[in-house]
């Protein structure tokens, strides 16, 4: 394994049930690098939200409380990573398929999105002064 390869960020497992029970695994891809800027920004919009507020919420409410509380901009930015994701994620995939997926467990691959594009801030570089 090259010293890249070593480095760049592995795809994130999610763990999917559909309303029969039946769980599958997909695995999500990090976004490439040019979308960087879009995921940040979305990013910025999410930590404006207050989720405590959420949590007292019923479950079956929560979706839809979060939902009503994003503006326009905020949502077609989640729309656009998590169809950008799944596109390299599962190419061979057609898109009507993979807008239905999202469309059914929006929230869970938006999760995914985060977690296979948030690094962990990594160590000083050797010989670095402090």
């Amino acid at each position: 394994m090259s010293k890249f390869e070593r480095h760049i960020a592995k795809p994130v497992a999610v763990e999917l049930t559909n309303k029969d029970g039946q769980t599958d695994e997909f695995l999500i891809k990090p976004l490439p690098f040019e979308m960087m800027p879009e995921f940040y920004k979305l990013m910025k919009h999410m930590a404006k939200i207050d989720f405590k507020k959420m949590q007292e919420l019923p479950d079956d409410e929560k979706g839809k409380a979060l939902i009503e509380s994003l503006p326009d901009e905020t949502f077609n930015l989640m729309v656009k990573l998590i169809r950008k994701s799944l596109e390299i994620s599962y190419p061979e995939v057609p898109k009507e398929q993979r807008d239905a997926l999202a469309s059914s467990h929006m929230m869970e691959l938006l999760n995914a999105v985060f977690e296979a594009n948030s690094h962990e801030e990594s160590p000083k570089t050797k010989g670095q002064s402090s």
